[in-house]
């Protein structure tokens, strides 16, 4: 079973004159895998032919050199066995064109060290075109389960956020069901418990709002989050009487879901507690909210003007 590998699109043309040597490795390479190989064959024995005819008197003994380019369009066309096979024929072609050329004292006068040089020469381009294919056909199959894996993230990512879409519409219809009960019913104990369960789901809520909202898997930073949560359990709670300060120093960090659902929560039944109960017979009454980091650790602080607890 043959592997298909694409052709690469090189931004820049190729010339002979500055094409370096990756960009010439990949275009012999490229040949092995289409019917171009036999065309670059032919091409590079014509160019080879065409030196020898015109310029091998001239020339005389290097002529011998330029055998080299069709052993390299053969060796990197059909790999070690095209090198091997192009090897052992370098040595029999260059003496068949010096016999046409009238010049056969221009071939090697060793045959045995110019075969042994072909055959190297051959083998070694074959090896690495080899190699250089199997490089290839891996790259590309990293490509593809890249792409494979970032559409797969996309999924799960789009999979998330109705996730958390639907968590927040179910938690605010559990939220309208209580508000309904609420208003039905003249105890004022269950009133006031309905408020404090519908507070609770809100906080909740707004983690997973946050989390469709910002289209991540994280809540947002604590810079966005504690304020904005803050800010919307005082105007449930605040009539507008308690003059209220935040000062968030916090640091740009990210919380989990468990961790901002607790947090969210807390700070929840803290402010709940602090307005409803130790705020709530002072004439002029006070309260400051101060986010800083200290010891490696997150500190939110409540300050008030309420009596202390005995």
């Amino acid at each position: 079973m043959q592997t298909e590998v694409k052709k690469r699109k090189s931004s820049k043309p190729c010339r002979f004159a500055v094409c370096n040597i990756d960009c010439l490795l990949h275009n012999l390479h490229t040949n092995r895998n289409g019917y171009n190989k036999i065309l670059a064959i032919f091409v590079s024995l014509a160019v080879y032919l065409v030196i020898i005819l015109l310029f091998g008197r001239k020339l005389g003994v290097s002529s011998n050199y330029f055998v080299i380019i069709p052993l390299i369009a053969t060796s990197f066309s059909f790999g070690f066995a095209g090198g091997l096979v192009s090897g052992l024929l370098s040595l029999p072609l260059n003496i068949l064109m010096f016999h046409i050329l009238g010049h056969p004292e221009f071939s090697p006068e060793n045959k045995l060290i110019a075969t042994l040089s072909g055959l190297t020469v051959g083998m070694v381009l074959g090896y690495l075109s080899d190699y250089y294919c199997e490089i290839e056909v891996e790259v590309e199959g990293r490509r593809e389960a890249e792409k494979r894996l970032q559409q797969s993230l996309q999924e799960q990512e789009i999979l998330l956020q109705e996730i958390h879409h639907r968590v927040k519409n179910n938690l605010n219809i559990v939220k309208s069901l209580i508000q309904l009960q609420s208003s039905r019913s003249d105890s004022e104990e269950f009133k006031e418990e309905a408020d404090k369960m519908i507070r609770r789901i809100y906080s909740i809520s707004r983690v997973h709002e946050h989390l469709h909202r910002n289209d991540r898997n994280v809540t947002p930073v604590l810079t966005e989050y504690i304020p904005e949560l803050v800010d919307d359990i005082l105007k449930s709670l605040d009539d507008g009487s308690v003059k209220i300060e935040t000062e968030m120093n916090l640091p740009p960090l990210e919380m989990s879901i468990q961790q901002a659902t607790s947090l969210g929560l807390i700070l929840n039944e803290v402010l709940t507690n602090m307005l409803k109960h130790g705020l709530s017979n002072q004439d002029e009454p006070w309260l400051k909210i101060t986010g800083y980091r200290r010891d490696g650790r997150i500190v939110i602080e409540m300050l008030n003007n309420g009596p202390a607890f005995i």
